[in-house]
């Protein structure tokens, strides 16, 4: 096996057919655990889907990119509702995210930034608002660095107050 991942109940086992047998693997692990019941999906079209990533395979390489379900709506908290600014723009911020975290390959980096500024647009965001946080984005590289690093200058500020 060249890679296990799980979350919850989903698994999904990345190998190579040629020293893998994964029928194998499968009969063991429902024999291992007989009150779990382990189902095989095997990809279509060097593609499969898990969570909210879609896995491509091209030369042997794997490259990954958003999967959005074919029921999935562009709604997040829109920019004209009274929620606080913080909580708008937290959907945004998790759209951005989501592109570092998962390590989106730099093919799909780009239609996905597409997608989100379709998102936005529908949501009445400010374009040049949304650009300024993916440009914070950009610097800090996710937004846990950009809050410990505001956190930081905070702290400096006023330890020197």
């Amino acid at each position: 096996m060249q890679g296990y991942f799980r979350y919850l109940d989903d698994i999904v086992i990345i190998y190579n057919y040629t020293f893998t047998n994964i029928n194998e693997v499968l009969s063991e692990s429902n024999i291992l655990s007989p009150s779990l019941n382990f189902t095989l999906k095997i990809e279509g079209n060097n593609k499969m889907n898990f969570l909210d990533i879609t896995m491509l395979q091209h030369l042997n390489v794997i490259e990954k990119k958003i999967y959005r379900k074919p029921t999935t709506t562009d709604c997040i908290i829109p920019a004209d509702s009274c929620h606080p600014r913080e909580h708008k723009i937290s959907g945004i911020r998790f759209l951005l995210d989501r592109i570092m975290k998962h390590l989106i390959s730099y093919v799909y980096q780009g239609e996905e930034k597409k997608i989100i500024l379709v998102i936005t647009r529908n949501n009445q965001f400010n374009q040049n608002s949304v650009k300024s946080i993916k440009k914070e984005k950009d610097k800090f590289g996710s937004v846990a660095e950009l809050v410990r690093f505001k956190r930081l200058k905070r702290n400096l500020l006023l330890s020197h107050m």
